[in-house]
């Protein structure tokens, strides 16, 4: 789930440290429809990527290069929500994703991308994670199950027999 991406950059950097990032290990971003801005700098970079990249370049090369001309234009690639956005996902409600350059450059690696799950999604992702985990998780934290849950509905979902991690964070706060 990925909000400002601070969460969502280290855990990409702590499986890349922990030598569980390869080829077989894909990592995608979930934010909601109320609020998606990492979504267009992802698809800003992968566009600027598949632009430049040439016969023998390191495509590690040609995501860095991708990256650093979207960082010089800047606002190209992250745009703030223009309006107040409403997510039962409060959490990953972010103007926008302050970690974005290190997160897209994270996802073009690992061949990740970033899936956006509608409010019928996460309530309904949500709801699983309560009922067949026990833990008390609130939308924001099962965000990630959401994605996993929109991904199958688009139909770029995990193949069967596909091994999937979700990460739950935040609890219900009451009152």
């Amino acid at each position: 789930q990925v909000g400002g991406g601070a969460f969502a950059a280290a855990t990409l950097y702590g499986l890349k440290a922990a030598g569980a990032q390869d080829a077989s290990v894909r990592v995608h971003a979930v934010q909601s429809e109320g609020c998606y801005p990492l979504r267009g700098a992802f698809r800003r970079a992968l566009a600027l990527l598949l632009a430049d990249l040439r016969p023998g370049q390191s495509v590690g090369t040609a995501i860095d290069r991708a990256i650093h001309v979207l960082a010089r234009r800047r606002h190209e690639a992250m745009r703030p929500w223009q309006r107040v956005p409403l997510s039962i996902a409060t959490g990953i409600l972010d103007d926008e994703t302050y970690d974005w350059q290190a997160l897209v450059a994270e996802l073009l690696r690992c061949r990740g991308r970033v899936i956006v799950a509608s409010e019928r999604q996460l309530q309904h992702g949500n709801d699983l994670a309560r009922t067949h985990t026990g833990i008390d998780v609130d939308p924001t934290g099962s965000a990630g199950l959401a994605g996993v849950l929109a991904d199958i509905e688009s139909g770029h979902g995990p193949r069967a027999g596909a091994q999937i991690a979700v990460v739950f964070t935040g609890s219900v706060r009451c009152c």
